[in-house]
């Protein structure tokens, strides 16, 4: 009997470790497919990577969020991250640059025709009334040569809406108000908070005061 019970135990271990090992070897074999799906993946992701980055090298397109605040004047947008950005810029007859988000600056060194400078001004917070000055100056020097210019932060709402309402103050004569209830019109969510409200009043008292 004794006998008996140990075979039948010896025959049950033995089929503990066959099974096991069948498992682990399955586990072995999903372990590996799964790398090897992840590994042609990355090899995807990398071709698509290369295929848009040498698309990009010849091609055009508009930066996200880009519209014109006065046609041929003022443009407004997201920040260019990509060379194609700038060369619809270009193709726009966008002269200079100004980039207000020193978080997100554009790859604009391979442009050398490009004008460019920055006005720092960190995410939601508002630009001062000397900040918003030397916008307007650049703006005053390119209107004199007739050249447009483009302004962005880095979605192109709040900071830029900024700028673009001071612009509107300043050529053309409008209120804080109207100015911003204009840009807003023409491109929803623009001039986000309530301070950034204030500095286009702020501008507009500076202005009246001169």
């Amino acid at each position: 009997m004794r006998d008996r019970e140990s075979i039948s135990h010896g025959t049950f271990g033995v089929a503990n470790i066959v099974q096991s090992v069948v498992v682990q070897e399955k586990e072995e074999d999903s372990m590996g497919q799964l790398a090897r799906e992840m590994q042609v993946e990355v090899s995807f992701q990398r071709e698509n990577i290369t295929n848009m980055e040498n698309k990009d090298r010849e091609g055009v397109c508009a930066p996200f969020n880009f519209s014109w605040v006065v046609r041929d004047e003022l443009a407004a947008m997201a920040c260019p991250r990509m060379p194609s950005n700038i060369r619809f810029l270009e193709k726009e007859s966008v002269k200079f640059l100004v980039t207000l988000s020193p978080e997100k600056r554009p790859p604009v060194h391979t442009f050398p025709d490009l004008k460019w400078t920055e006005i720092p001004i960190q995410e939601f917070c508002s630009p001062s009334v000397s900040q918003i000055k030397a916008f307007i100056d650049v703006c005053q020097e390119c209107k004199t040569k007739k050249e447009a210019v483009g302004v962005h932060c880095r979605m192109g709402r709040g900071r830029t809406g900024v700028m673009a309402a001071c612009f509107l103050v300043h050529f053309y004569g409008q209120s804080p108000e109207t100015a911003v209830t204009n840009v807003r019109l023409m491109r929803p969510g623009s001039v986000e908070t309530y301070e950034q409200e204030k500095a286009v009043v702020k501008y507009y008292d500076y202005l009246q005061s001169i």
